[in-house]
């Protein structure tokens, strides 16, 4: 008797390995140790509490004793202090604290995202911090799921797509989508938005495609509306290449983007009355020094320092003061990238070496403006993650191509790419975990002789660390898979078959 051969698309194994990455990089940190953390689980225990005081768990109102000291990453840093200086009860006694320590008090962000976690709080701020983070993994690799899926006939947009995921999620986006972080949904709404766009601009896509291009489309922008401020500026950068991208009329084409650019601060105005918060990128948190977009004193200051950010912090701090990975990993993250712009290069043009010079112009110009009227300047407030949707969709432009079915040899480099990445993002995962177990500066390898491991669950931190390393080598392989991949062997892989 011969048994069904169990089938399951590369796609299908790239979307269901991320989820497990994910997840791993969930487990690695513990509560407080993604930047600004406190701030956002106050604001999601007190959401719509704008009078009067708020209960939330007693960790969440000091800075975390393993943090980066008083002041939120102004302080000194505690590199070597483990979990193990918690105190267990902070996690569960409520204390009571005024709103105006959260975003009902500074405005700082848009609000919705609080409010769709509010729904689950839980009792203990363990458990809540669990349920949000890995309701972010799912809403990450549900969404790539649905935008593989409606680019299976695609080969341009799924190949540009997936590029851009192995040169950028490492580590940046491993360490941020699964947290409790506003930058989740911020890195997700913008970086989505490149395929449904560029198949909604295409007027020889069918009416089907063009609905389920739309459905993501509306996602990324409740997405990057309910997140932070500039995840909708973001998201209007790329409506904007990817209208310049698909459209044939040049004509057409300077006139609508003379228009649109004319329209940015009307419709940004228009945003602000719907919600307040997204008033800060004109008012700024605090006063109002910069009265221009590119204010002397804050240009000068930030212009310069925006390049280092891309050239190589963003593949190396992951907290503000207090934790970077190491040198290795910035180094093999920076071969997976230059690898993958490499092979971009062999389907380059002269309209799209525009469309990417200008894109090169606004990823300084664009983060420069709103760092400038937000009164912010990089530092120990700005960091990478501030800037990392720009950063993807260089990757997603530069391998863009016309060809639906665009095929080259390329094996060997994707191979390098996706190697690359593989062992930068398990090395930034080991330094994560050393960091919050035996401290930064241990040398041992050992990480089972933790201080504290924070999660009460049988699961070890070196066993994590080789869960990791299994499914982040499925899913770089399914990379790998897609990537080489001929418009004829475009099949299921098959997983396992039996016969007797």
């Amino acid at each position: 008797m011969k048994l069904p051969k169990l089938r399951m698309s590369a796609e299908s194994v790239f979307c269901i390995s991320l989820f497990f990455v994910f997840t791993c990089w969930a487990f690695a940190s513990p509560n407080g140790s993604v930047p600004d953390e406190a701030f956002h689980l106050k604001s999601i225990y007190c959401y719509g509490k704008k009078l009067g005081p708020c209960e939330v768990p007693k960790f969440i109102t000091d800075e975390p004793c393993f943090g980066w000291g008083p002041g939120g990453g102004n302080g000194s840093p505690h590199p070597d202090t483990t979990p193990a200086c918690v105190d267990e009860t902070s996690l569960t006694t409520k204390v009571k604290i005024s709103t105006d320590s959260t975003n009902e008090g500074t405005n700082s962000y848009q609000g919705g995202y609080y409010g769709f976690m509010h729904n689950f709080v839980a009792e203990s701020l363990r458990t809540t911090v669990f349920r949000i983070r890995m309701l972010n993994t799912a809403i990450c690799s549900t969404v790539i799921f649905l935008i593989l899926r409606i680019s299976r006939h695609r080969q341009n947009l799924a190949r540009a797509f997936i590029f851009a995921v192995v040169a950028t999620y490492v580590p940046l986006a491993f360490y941020f989508i699964p947290s409790v972080s506003t930058a989740s949904w911020s890195f997700i709404g913008p970086t989505a938005s490149w395929v449904p766009l560029l198949i909604l601009f295409d007027s020889a896509a069918q009416r089907n495609e063009k609905n389920r291009a739309t459905f993501i489309v509306l996602i990324c922008l409740l997405l990057s509306f309910a997140s932070k401020p500039e995840a909708l500026v973001y998201t209007f950068l790329v409506f904007l290449s990817t209208f310049l991208l698909s459209n044939k009329s040049f004509k057409v084409k300077i006139e609508l983007v003379v228009l649109l650019i004319a329209i940015v601060r009307p419709l940004i105005e228009l945003l602000t009355t719907i919600s307040a918060n997204t008033a800060v990128i004109f008012r700024g948190f605090s006063g109002s020094e910069a009265t221009t977009f590119f204010s002397p004193y804050y240009t000068s200051h930030n212009l310069p320092k925006i390049i280092s950010l891309y050239a190589g912090q963003w593949a190396q701090t992951l907290g503000d003061t207090d934790f970077t990975t190491p040198s290795t990993t910035m180094l093999l993250s920076f071969v997976a990238m230059s690898t993958i712009l490499i092979i971009g290069f062999r389907s380059f043009s002269k309209y799209k070496f525009l469309v990417i010079s200008l894109y090169l112009f606004l990823m300084a110009a664009v983060p420069t403006v709103i760092l400038n009227l937000s009164q912010r300047q990089v530092g120990a407030y700005i960091t990478a993650r501030y800037l990392w949707a720009m950063l993807f969709g260089l990757l997603f432009v530069a391998n863009w191509t016309a060809s639906r079915n665009f095929v080259s040899d390329q094996s060997k480099q994707v191979a390098i790419a996706c190697g690359a990445a593989n062992f930068a993002a398990i090395g930034a995962l080991f330094a994560v975990l050393r960091r919050y177990t035996v401290g930064a500066s241990s040398t041992s390898w050992n990480l089972d002789a933790d201080k504290l491991w924070w999660w009460n669950t049988p699961v070890t931190p070196l066993t994590l660390l080789g869960l990791a390393f299994v499914v982040q080598t499925i899913f770089f392989g399914s990379a790998y898979k897609i990537l080489t991949r001929t418009e004829e062997a475009d099949m299921p892989l098959p997983l396992s078959s039996r016969s007797r």
